[in-house]
């Protein structure tokens, strides 16, 4: 996990420097472009989290009410 922080920061450190020669974004201040690109970086944290365990949680409760489900119906057949 800190090799992907040490990553994200030196992408963070080219990107500051080319933003710095572009002229268009000098409007910009650091704080904003900070502020976006940790918000970025955390989205892209969890996109690889949910790619890397496959289902979200809430797909693997639903799997697992429905699996209740079924259980349920086998023993009302059972008991009848």
């Amino acid at each position: 996990m800190n090799q992907v922080f040490d990553l994200l920061f030196s992408c963070f450190e080219r990107i500051v420097a080319v933003m710095r020669s572009i002229e268009i974004f000098s409007g910009v201040d650091l704080l904003t472009f900070s502020i976006a690109v940790v918000i970025m970086s955390i989205v892209i944290v969890g996109v690889l989290n949910v790619v890397k365990t496959g289902p979200t949680n809430a797909q693997g409760y639903y799997k697992s009410e429905k699996h209740k489900a079924e259980e349920r119906a086998k023993r009302k057949h059972k008991g009848g």
